[in-house]
This record gives structure tokens, C-alpha cells and sequence, in this order.
């Protein structure tokens, strides 16, 4: 009983898993200007906003750091890219997001720093 209780609720995730990936269309990866080591996609964001994840192209060198910025409707937001090791990306509206339709935005990557 408790094995088929279990696999139930592996599937009823799974499930949901899947309805959750299917509502978010991310765009495809693109260089970003700067050193030409990353990469960004977007995504709209629940609120009429809109998502970013970046992920770094290299496969030997580590983004120790890097400062983010985005130009939107008037407004500029700032915000820090941690540490990134080679071909990992980060991301997503919890993590780096802007107020905005993505189409409005410009996302400027700056300060970089590898190793």
C-alpha cells in the first residue's frame, strides 16, 4: 500500500513537472556582447515580466563574477551574475527577472571576471 501511495506521488510530480515546463517558452541561447564567453535567454515571467538565464560557453575557464544590466521602458535595474563554472547556465524568474515585456529589455553584461 504504501509503495503504490508512493509511486503515485512520483508521477502526480512528474505531472505537474511537465505542465510547468510546457507554460514557460524560453527563447533561444545568444552571445552576449563583453568577452563573448556567455550566453542569455529570456522568457516572460509571471506579473507581465520577463526572465533571464545566463550560462557560460567556455569549457575551461570559470565566470568568477559579472555585473548585469538591463534597460527597460526608461529604466535602468542592476544586478550581479555569481560564479559560473564552464558550460553551467543559472537562471529563471526567481533568480533574474525585470518587470517588463521581454521585447523592451536590453540586458548588458559588464566587469567580468575569469579564471
Amino acid at each position: 500500500m504504501t509503495k503504490k501511495t508512493i509511486q503515485l506521488a512520483g508521477v502526480s510530480a512528474l505531472a505537474l513537472t511537465s505542465v510547468a515546463a510546457m507554460a514557460f517558452q524560453w527563447s533561444a541561447w545568444r552571445t552576449m556582447s563583453g568577452s563573448g564567453h556567455l550566453s542569455m535567454r529570456s522568457g516572460p515571467a509571471p506579473s507581465n515580466g520577463c526572465a533571464f538565464a545566463f550560462r557560460n560557453d567556455t569549457t575551461n575557464m570559470t565566470l568568477l563574477g559579472a555585473k548585469i544590466r538591463y534597460i527597460h521602458s526608461g529604466r535602468v535595474d542592476n544586478d550581479i551574475l555569481p560564479e559560473l563554472g564552464p558550460q553551467k547556465s543559472l537562471g529563471g524568474w526567481t533568480a533574474f527577472s525585470v518587470e517588463d515585456q521581454c521585447q523592451n529589455v536590453e540586458v548588458q553584461v559588464y566587469d567580468e571576471q575569469w579564471r
